[in-house]
């Protein structure tokens, strides 16, 4: 017999279950169910692919339609702003040659003035008093009472106080006094007024307005324009014909400081304070002054000439005295010879000027202690021992002080180590400036009050002139326009009897 095949076994139990034939149709149908149902799905996914797609082409457009859009509302921008420049630019050009042009004619009228100023007579020196013993019946003077002796002319005097930067307010007083005719007896300066009271003699007599030189300094000094790029090349090369940084001289300068160290901690044994001895190594020299001796003499010989009299003064460390160098006109109003001292001011010796004193009184810190006394370190710049020098003008009746700080902190108080310095400088300069002014004005009070009653004194007036903005540590290295008209501004007030006097 036959053996059945898996084909007839499927047969056989089909024939024996009348129910297969309907559940094979179920599930096909449940697969074609399934089948309709996923091709459904597959075209709404493409659907809203589609959509997405649609979307994103339109957002794209959108977002380069506002691209295109932005461009455009830039250009406009740049194409208003550079017309708006060019209008500033336009108006500038207009404003600067505006400003040239009453710069000229104020240069001219200056001119003018000074040559009037010049052509006047120059005052009369006061006759040195005759010499010898005074008698025991003569009383000697009161030195605070001397300081304000009334001479047979009295009349104007400029006390001018230098510091590097700021004196640019000196020269706008000096211009404002060519501008308005003012003409003084005598003139104190100190430290970089020397060189501005020369520049005033020159143009008393038709030379150039200091606001010509004041400009052509600014010019040299800061030919960038800004700020840290002029510091750097003032560091790098120095100002020309001044001084240089000591590059040269460094390294010779810290052997030398080197092999004295070396010889200290040799001989301290174990009392050796090593920081000390590091940090001296680091040189006092840190600049190398350039003046030619041809400028010291020529300021010589100019404050020498002149009927005005001129006084400056420079301190010796070494001795403890200051020393006024005057020149024969101011030798002859304060009474006193070459060498000479007063009773009251026995530290202060007045002296003739020349070259040698005029490189004296520009001495800085910076040049260090080195070479002789003729052509090298003699005494330092007087600025730094007393500012300015008031009570050799009490021959005057009226005394313009001219000073390149302000009385008062101006603005906030220091929170920084610039502002510190700057505030120590100040501080320092109001302090030694406040002893002669009270007791000139102590004096005067004395007058007022009936105290004395000699006929030879009589009070002084002291107009203060000072810079009325607060000027920064860095801002000493660079001279200042503004600075100079603010002055030269203040100096016209003083002389039309716009300012009170110190009180």
């Amino acid at each position: 017999m036959k053996e059945p095949t898996p084909k007839d076994q499927t047969q056989q139990e089909a024939a024996a279950n009348p129910a297969a034939p309907n559940m094979d149709q179920a599930e096909l149908a449940a697969r074609e169910a399934a089948a309709k149902e996923a091709a459904a799905k597959e075209a709404a996914a493409k659907e809203a692919a589609a959509k997405e797609a649609a979307a994103k082409e339109a957002a794209a457009k959108e977002a380069a339609a506002k691209e295109a859009a932005a461009k455009e509302a830039t250009a406009k921008e740049a194409a208003a702003k550079e017309a708006v420049a060019k209008e500033a630019a336009a108006k500038e050009a207009a404003a600067k040659e505006a400003a040239a042009a009453e710069a000229a004619a104020k240069q001219e009228a200056a001119k003018a003035a000074a040559r009037e100023t010049a052509a006047r007579p120059k005052p009369a020196a006061a006759p040195k008093p005759a010499s010898g013993p005074k008698s025991a019946a003569e009383p000697a003077a009161e030195p605070v009472v001397e300081k304000v002796m009334r001479t047979s002319e009295t009349d104007v005097a400029f006390a001018l106080g230098g510091l590097a930067g700021n004196n640019a307010h000196g020269a706008g007083f000096l211009q404002a006094a060519l501008e308005g005719g003012v003409h003084p007896r005598m003139i104190s300066c100190t430290s970089g007024q020397i060189y501005w009271v020369w520049r005033y003699l020159q143009a008393l007599a038709g030379g150039e307005s200091l606001e010509t030189h004041l400009a052509e300094q600014i010019e040299t000094l800061q030919p960038f324009g800004q700020r840290d790029a002029d510091l750097m090349h003032m560091a790098l090369f120095g100002k020309s014909g001044v001084f240089r940084p000591s590059l040269f001289e460094w390294p010779f300068d810290v052997m030398q400081n080197l092999v004295r160290s070396l010889d200290a901690v040799s001989r301290a044994g174990t009392e050796v304070f090593w920081l000390k001895e590091m940090m001296s190594l680091t040189p006092a020299r840190t600049l190398v002054p350039l003046f030619p001796d041809s400028f010291f003499a020529e300021i010589a010989q100019a404050f020498n000439e002149t009927g005005i009299g001129i006084l400056f003064n420079a301190y010796d460390p070494r001795e403890g005295l200051e020393y006024v160098h005057a020149n024969p006109s101011a030798l002859a109003q304060l009474g006193i010879a070459p060498g000479g001292r007063k009773s009251w001011r026995s530290r202060t010796i007045y002296a003739e000027i020349t070259p040698q004193a005029v490189r004296d009184g520009l001495w800085l810190y910076e040049y260090g202690f080195e070479g002789s006394p003729e052509g090298g370190f003699g005494a330092l710049d007087g600025a730094y021992y007393r500012p300015v020098l008031l009570s050799e003008l009490s021959c005057a009746r009226t005394i313009h002080a001219v000073r390149p700080v302000n009385r008062k902190w101006l603005g906030p108080l220091p929170d920084s180590k610039l502002s510190l310095e700057d505030m120590k400088t100040e501080v320092a300069f109001n302090g030694i400036y406040a002893a002669e002014r009270d007791r000139i004005l102590m004096v005067n009070r004395w007058i007022a009050a009936g105290i004395l009653r000699d006929p030879r004194f009589a009070p002084i007036e002291i107009y203060e002139i000072e810079v009325e903005t607060q000027r920064s540590f860095f801002d000493y290295v660079f001279e200042s326009m503004e600075v100079f008209e603010n002055a030269r501004s203040l100096g016209h007030e003083a002389f039309s009897g716009g300012l009170a006097p110190a009180e």
